[in-house]
């Protein structure tokens, strides 16, 4: 199964959008935030492609050099939200992702040139 899938299953509430995202506290938005980092950066299915393995790589050395936190990444996917507001329809999952790709795209380009594989390119 799909990461994507994965966590919607074992998502107990999915934060469907910005206005939901918004009415959660701060404690709930850092365990969702650190929760999908533990999926990206911690779960691989043993299906997973090679640019599946290569971008959960990257992450890991992306959190170790930039020293992610869970308060940073809520910062990030509060200022996507209140910069983007032509995307408050998007699942707050798909925004973190967009995130954590944009953040951490120098790091997962990397491990994919080391990989022969095609960089990552996350266009504004």
């Amino acid at each position: 199964m799909p990461p994507i899938g994965l966590f919607r299953l074992l998502s107990p509430a999915l934060i469907e959008n910005y206005g939901h995202w918004r009415s959660l506290d701060a404690s709930r938005k850092a365990g969702f935030v650190m929760a999908t980092w533990d999926l990206r950066a911690n779960f691989l299915p043993a299906d997973a492609s090679e640019y599946e393995k290569a971008n959960r790589e990257g992450l890991e050395e992306c959190g170790s050099a930039v020293g992610l936190t869970s308060a940073m990444l809520v910062h990030a996917v509060d200022l996507y939200y209140t910069t983007q507001p032509q995307k408050w329809e998007r699942p707050a999952f798909v925004v973190l992702l967009d995130v954590l790709n944009t953040i951490c795209q120098k790091q997962i380009n990397a491990v994919r040139a080391t990989r022969g594989l095609t960089p990552l390119n996350m266009k504004p």
